[in-house]
């Protein structure tokens, strides 16, 4: 049995096979000279808007006016005036519409990156959540993944992205870990929102495996893997896990 200590981001125990989430492979880009790279990042843009507002709508069902708030700030992300703008002067110098995007984005967050205040650090998981939807809309790959399983999974992330969460429902995902976040982040905000244990174990990826079983207890901020069998019970914590 191994133990790795973490953050908690919302309390909770709950036990099952991880499920390593992984972005949407994109697909191969290539530089077609008969496509306008600016209309093509447009398109993207309009894209990319839509599937946020649609996101915005399902918050509004849920009541959460808080986790629309943050979409809507994804929205305005999407279709920022300075990011827009370095994106076309590096088109107009012949960059592809990906590379214009993305080298905007990158330059952004190197900004955010420099500032003294943690509260806007933690908003550069945000603007890469928001820019990365554009990408992945100028390659035509779908963003957003449906997160349903045939027996309940605790999703293992490289970071605590607003779009994964938002798409976490039980009982197919049980809870997450994560090797990248922070507890004030808009993702911990819609993970509590959804009453979903979380950790932040900076090492995870390194040790937990796809289908591994796992105790996740967020209650004392531990991940239990590879554990003995006589862990697999529901009493089990109770008895010894010690806060």
């Amino acid at each position: 049995m191994e133990i790795l200590k973490g953050l908690a981001i919302h309390p909770g125990i709950v036990m099952g096979k991880a499920y390593i989430w992984l972005p949407t492979p994109e697909k191969e880009r290539q530089f077609d000279l008969f496509i306008n790279q600016k209309d093509l990042l447009q398109n993207a843009i309009r894209k990319s808007t839509s599937e946020l507002e649609e996101t915005i709508a399902s918050a509004n069902a849920l009541h959460s006016e808080r986790i629309q708030i943050i979409f809507e700030a994804h929205k305005l992300m999407v279709n920022d005036p300075t990011l827009l703008e370095i994106a076309e002067r590096l088109m107009e110098k012949g960059a592809t519409a990906y590379e214009a995007y993305q080298k905007a984005a990158e330059d952004i967050i190197s900004r955010f990156k420099k500032l003294d205040s943690a509260y806007m650090r933690d908003r550069i998981v945000d603007i890469e959540d928001a820019t990365d939807r554009v990408l992945s809309a100028i390659s035509d790959t779908e963003y957003e993944q449906a997160l349903s399983f045939p027996e309940p999974r605790i999703l293992i992330l490289s970071k605590m992205k607003p779009s994964i969460l938002m798409n976490c429902h039980r009982p197919s995902v049980l809870g997450f870990v994560s090797a990248e976040g922070a507890y004030d982040q808009h993702s911990a905000f819609i993970a509590r929102s959804k009453d979903l244990p979380g950790l932040v174990v900076k090492d995870v990826l390194s040790f937990v495996k796809n289908g591994d079983f796992v105790v996740l207890d967020a209650d004392h901020g531990a991940l239990y893997f590879q554990p003995e069998e006589e862990m697999i019970d529901e009493n089990w914590i109770e008895k010894t896990v010690k806060p």
